[in-house]
Parts: structure tokens; sequence; C-alpha cells
């Protein structure tokens, strides 16, 4: 799987690697093997900008609530689905979660705006041109 990484940068008390890896969606390795720091996927085939930039937000938002301890998973399915998940916080921590979330956004998002305008050319590269036909 093609992937380009973005950086490592802080997030709460943590730190994260934002990589950019072939795909839609998002998701989050929070104890890979080697150095331990989480990492955080993004796909990069998405045809519009802002939906990266809201799969960073949701996958940053739920690394902070899974860390604050205000995402729940219920005890009783056989299947560990991810859409199983609930969130409960208050404001307060809501708050902290954005908090949290954007010391990782600010800094990740003009980085990742190159790496994703470098995945679209090199795509544009990749991909046959169709010919025009002759009148």
């Amino acid at each position: 799987m093609k992937q380009i990484v973005v950086g490592t940068f802080e997030i709460g008390y943590d730190r994260a690697t934002v990589i950019l890896r072939s795909g839609t969606g998002g998701n989050i390795i929070f104890s890979p093997e080697g150095n331990g720091v989480a990492h955080i996927f993004i796909g990069a085939d998405f045809k519009q900008w802002r939906d990266v930039i809201g799969t960073l937000l949701h996958e940053c938002m739920e690394f902070c609530m899974s860390k604050m301890e205000c995402s729940y998973r219920p005890g009783n399915f056989i299947s560990h689905d991810s859409a199983n998940y609930h969130f409960v916080m208050n404001h307060m921590q809501f708050s902290e979660c954005c908090c949290r979330s954007s010391e990782l956004i600010t800094p990740a998002i003009p980085v990742l705006a190159k790496a994703w305008n470098r995945w679209n050319a090199d795509k544009k590269k990749t991909t046959p041109h169709k010919k025009k036909a002759k009148k």
C-alpha cells in the first residue's frame, strides 16, 4: 500500500504520526510496533480536500476522546466493529478534546496539503491519458 509520512505532531499529552495512505477513510493504530508513537492514517484518494480535512478531524477527535476515556464499546458484542463505539462527555471534556486535537491539526494541515497535492500529481503521471478522437 502506498503511503506518505506527513510528520509526527503533538496531540494532547501524546504524539502521533500522520500518514497519508491509499484509499479513503481513516484509522488509528494506538500502539504500533517499533517506536510506539501512535499512527493516524488518512485516505488520500478523496476527490475533495475538505474530505481529507474531515477525516483528519474525525481521527484526531476520536484519538483524543479515547485517550480521555470518553470512548465506550458495548462489551456484549462478538465483533469489535468501531461503528459500535459510543462517545460520552460533558462540554468541558469536549472543549479539551478540541484543544488537544488542534495541537496536531494546526501544524499538520500545511504539510498534509503538500503531501496530498504531491499524491494527486503522482496519480496524474501514472494515469494513462485518453487520446482525443480526430474530426
